[in-house]
């Protein structure tokens, strides 16, 4: 039972510090609410370590030779499992919502007027959400885990409810998952019939015995599919993104752009990769052309953006198209998989960094539009040349983290057979290149409209902003010990 507590005490730490924040909320002064955003971070900073401290008991320990190996009892493992491939991606989720906080500090101070510890208690609970989803081997708490993180998404996404763009943003949020999570629960019954089971590894075993063509297998994987497309905005699911983000807070923009792809994403994985083994590659062709779809429109569409918020959205799908593309591939083992952990690591670095920049800017100048950018460098030249990092990283262009991620993608593409799959995929890079780099143009090299006074930036956004734009370059230069993490994970990933 010790054991079993200390491997969840992330989850434990996370339920916490949200009750905590909410009680706190209510016995605090306008005045000193500050702190609060203070004590969400951290918070998350522990649940960090623990995550990192259980992840590293985990490898190191007698268990971590073996792939088959449990650290839980009978009774939890039932439900959820620890491995690295889990640990992995609560160190992502916890990572990206702790920056959020920070972020969120000065935009909070300034725009939130009531329930300030209950904004920062829902990043908190949607954290906890997307750890448990990581962790889930039974579809009744992976579904549970998922609306979790929903309906704190649908909340961040409306908080400012006075403003017109957020109370659109929350409800067109809310509807759109609702019938996603219809559609999803809706698959896992039909698999539930199949089986006569809901734990992942029992409906593996019967998927994997030769049933795995059925047409209610089809059915139901494909309505979960369809339910996984909506969480990572993959195309046709992904028409709330961009909507979404531009309604939403701009930190809670930042926080939909990375946690609940992160977490999405590794269900996808596990799912996928446990549920059909050897017969995935039936499933590759389906991937890939959802990921074919997902990385077009992003692209394409964000060519026409004139709000910096839908152009990052739009941007965000067409990173998941990318990611998408590791998934199709088929092999080389040491690649595909890999390639998408890093891609996702190095995804939380840039894009956060990337609306770091953006939430600066918008605080300074009240405006999300790209116009508003023309002259920038002359007022906040650290934030321009940091974007300029992330725009490289986002294209994908050497020397960047980037690169190496996407290199790993499509070069798995291409030993699976998908040579056409890993030609979309840098067409699309070399799209990318435009609206990205037009942004640096306007900031770079056109005149400025008006005042050319240098842009307030707090600490808490100059501290985020240089950390990511370091990490961005670290990974891309020197990438070996973040590919080996990447590749350690995915062979710890335990097939229940």
């Amino acid at each position: 039972m010790g054991g079993t507590v200390f491997y969840l005490m992330p989850e434990i730490v996370l339920a916490l510090l949200g009750v905590g924040l909410i009680v706190l909320d209510t016995f605090t002064s306008r005045e000193r609410k500050n702190w609060l955003g203070w004590l969400a971070f951290l918070g998350l900073f522990l649940a960090f370590e623990l995550a990192a401290c259980a992840t590293a008991v985990w490898s190191l320990g007698p268990q971590g030779g073996s792939v088959h190996a449990s650290v839980l009892p009978r009774w939890a493992a039932q439900t959820v499992t620890f491995d690295p491939f889990a640990g992995y991606f609560k160190l992502l989720v916890i990572a990206a919502a702790g920056l959020t906080v920070l972020l969120s500090l000065h935009f909070v101070h300034k725009h939130v007027r009531t329930g300030v510890g209950e904004f920062y208690a829902f990043i908190v609970f949607g954290t906890l959400g997307m750890t448990l989803m990581v962790s889930s081997t039974d579809l009744i708490l992976l579904y549970l885990a998922i609306e979790f993180t929903s309906i704190s998404s649908y909340v961040l996404a409306g908080y400012l409810r006075r403003t017109p763009q957020s109370a659109e943003a929350g409800i067109k949020y809310f509807l759109l998952g609702a019938v996603s999570s219809a559609t999803m629960l809706y698959g896992m019954s039909l698999i539930y019939g199949f089986s006569g089971s809901t734990h992942i590894g029992e409906i593996a075993q019967k998927v994997q015995a030769g049933n795995g063509t059925a047409p209610i297998v089809v059915l139901g994987v494909g309505l979960m599919l369809a339910g996984f497309g909506f969480k990572i905005a993959a195309a046709p699911f992904h028409m709330w993104c961009p909507d979404v983000f531009e309604g939403a807070p701009t930190p809670v923009a930042a926080l939909l752009s990375v946690g609940p792809k992160a977490a999405g994403m590794a269900v996808l994985i596990r799912v996928f990769h446990v549920f059909f083994g050897p017969q995935e590659v039936e499933w590759s062709l389906v991937i890939a052309v959802i990921a074919t779809a997902t990385m077009t429109i992003g692209n394409v569409v964000a060519l026409v953006q004139t709000n910096i918020k839908r152009m990052l959205g739009y941007s965000t799908i067409a990173q998941v198209g990318y990611m998408l593309v590791g998934v199709a591939a088929t092999g080389p083992e040491e690649w595909r998989i890999p390639g998408v952990l890093l891609y996702l690591l190095t995804y939380l670095f840039m894009n956060l960094g990337a609306f770091a920049v953006v939430i600066t800017v918008s605080n300074a100048i009240e405006s999300d539009e790209i116009a508003d950018y023309s002259g920038l460098f002359r007022r906040a030249p650290v934030a321009c040349l940091a974007f300029l990092v992330f725009a490289l990283s986002l294209a994908g262009l050497p020397p960047m983290s980037g690169f190496v991620a996407k290199f790993m993608i499509f070069g798995a593409a291409i030993h699976s057979g998908l040579l056409w799959l890993a030609l979309v995929g840098i067409a699309n890079s070399v799209i990318s290149v435009y609206y990205y780099f037009n942004v640096v143009r306007l900031m770079f090299f056109a005149k400025a409209a008006g005042v050319e006074e240098p842009l307030p930036e707090p600490g808490t956004l100059r501290l985020v902003t240089v950390l990511t734009a370091a990490a961005t370059i670290l990974i891309g230069v020197y990438p070996q010990p973040f590919i080996d993490l990447a590749r350690g994970s995915l062979q710890m990933l335990a097939p229940f």
